[in-house]
């Protein structure tokens, strides 16, 4: 008899179906970049504190060369004038109290931090949706390069 758990941990496939990356439910809270273990707690902590921020979520995006890039996700206490927080401002904030090995790579404004049926957030569903908006951003950002190389050298 075989017996399967849910248990919410991320794996990765390679083309042959091995799994060779797994993070599981804590390790959503630990950011590995560049051989540092960054509590995305901490970060969340200290950007909360900003008096426009009333909502953050802080999560860790893989990146071939630094590990994982830390993406910041933003709700401001005013939805009306989102020009009372300007990324800069929360940048800015961010380098005042944070180290640099720890500040937010990309800053992104939500209306509000998505929650499942029991009002906690789901860090792991967020961090696959941005995961993939990222990859394939990403690619279609080295197809255009790709192609103007094509263009400007081949030709």
């Amino acid at each position: 008899m075989i017996v399967f758990f849910k248990t919410d941990d991320l794996c990765r496939y390679d083309s042959e179906k091995n799994v060779f990356s797994i993070r599981d439910r804590q390790s959503m809270d630990i950011i590995k970049r560049a051989g540092y273990k960054i509590s995305a707690l901490d970060i969340e902590r200290i950007l909360l504190e900003h008096k426009n921020i009333s909502e953050c979520l802080v999560i860790g995006i893989d990146d071939p060369t630094l590990g994982q890039k830390i993406l910041a996700i933003i709700v401001p206490k005013s939805l009306n004038n989102t020009n009372d927080l300007i990324i800069d401002t929360v940048r800015q904030y961010s380098k005042e109290y944070l180290s640099n090995y720890s500040l937010p790579d990309s800053i992104t404004i939500f209306d509000h931090v998505p929650r499942n049926a029991m009002g906690t957030v789901n860090k792991k569903r967020i961090c696959t949706f941005i995961s993939l908006t990222y990859v394939f951003r990403s690619s279609l950002y080295q197809r255009e390069k790709k192609q103007q190389y094509q263009t400007t050298f081949m030709t």
